[in-house]
């Protein structure tokens, strides 16, 4: 998560360092992209901090306060990563598009698998997190199988699956400073 701060900060500064990158998102044609862009640099510093904060100190030992903060760090890797696809696509100019099973598909698929309406029919799995299985180090959730009727109950790691997910994140940023530094003349 530090290394995604590190990057967002070097990214930050450049765009402030740059003439021709002020430039180029001051022209009117450009103004949506300018938009996007800042939203986009705020909500990541935002999601970011507010993860590292809050891996620093775990969740909380009230269960039912656990459980609420566990959808906000849920919810605030969504943010994140919608912020970095953003910035992807305005720097680049294509969205990402992870290769294979990636950390960032499966730390979103958990997080959908898992909020999304498990009660409709048609969906295979039936997934939700109960309030008393909620740590970094072990987060429990129990899935149906509606085909099978089977019910298991998954443990992740995941403080791991973050810091994995979180190097994925970082090298997709990675690649939007680099696109700006061709893009525009390097700070002096």
């Amino acid at each position: 998560m530090e290394r995604i701060g590190e990057t967002r900060s070097r990214i930050y500064d450049f765009f402030h360092g740059s003439d021709e990158c002020q430039e180029y998102f001051s022209d009117g044609a450009h103004s949506d992209e300018y938009a996007r862009y800042y939203t986009s640099m705020y909500l990541l510093q935002d999601s970011t901090e507010g993860l590292q904060a809050h891996m620093e100190i775990g969740f909380n030992e009230n269960p039912l306060l656990a459980y609420i903060e566990m959808w906000g760090v849920m919810q605030a890797i969504i943010i994140q990563q919608d912020s970095i696809s953003t910035l992807h696509k305005i720097i680049i100019g294509s969205k990402i598009a992870p290769d294979g099973d990636t950390k960032w598909q499966e730390i979103r698929a958990l997080r959908n698998q898992c909020a999304g309406h498990p009660g409709n029919q048609g969906q295979r799995f039936r997934s939700f997190f109960g309030r008393g299985s909620i740590a970094y180090t072990n987060l429990q959730y129990e899935r149906r199988d509606s085909n099978t009727s089977e019910i298991e109950h998954p443990e992740i790691n995941y403080i791991e699956l973050i810091h994995e997910y979180a190097e994925e994140a970082n090298a997709y940023l990675c690649a939007v400073e680099e696109e700006m530094l061709k893009r525009w003349p390097k700070l002096e």
